[in-house]
């Protein structure tokens, strides 16, 4: 395998894109940053991951769903009145919770372990909503 250096890295740009074998090695790592650094934007994407999961296939709900991890981490910030992204009403909060029970209640099979795992890792917080979400439902 040969060294890449800078003389040679221009070459390779120039060459054109760079496609990987495996698309999840590069397009999750990135995600995570993004989760990282673009918090706010969290429960909309949710919300609009709900709607596009609900028609994707079996194999790729698998993916959307390592995909979806970063972004459940981000929920405990909604619920903390500490941080600017707290949302006092609750309602955007409580409703995105909500799509994320809905959706482990009718996909279990590839749903309900992976966000409870997710969400009961991500802090107090999300520990909480999740009960309190599935205990009330929909109002």
């Amino acid at each position: 395998m040969t060294e890449i250096t800078k003389a040679n890295a221009f070459t390779l740009i120039n060459a054109g894109p760079f496609v990987p074998s495996n698309v999840a090695t590069t397009i999750l790592p990135f995600n995570e940053r993004l989760a990282k650094s673009i918090p706010q934007i969290t429960l909309d994407l949710i919300n609009d991951f709900a709607i596009a999961f609900d028609k994707s296939g079996v194999q790729q709900r698998v993916l959307c769903l390592q995909y979806l991890h970063p972004w459940i981490k981000n929920l405990q910030a909604f619920a903390n009145p500490g941080s600017p992204l707290f949302d006092d009403t609750g309602r955007r909060l409580s409703h995105t919770v909500r799509l994320l029970v809905d959706m482990s209640m009718k996909f279990p099979d590839v749903c309900f372990e992976f966000i409870a795992e997710s969400s009961f890792s991500s802090g107090d917080t999300n520990r909480s909503l999740i009960p309190h979400n599935v205990t009330y439902g929909r109002k």
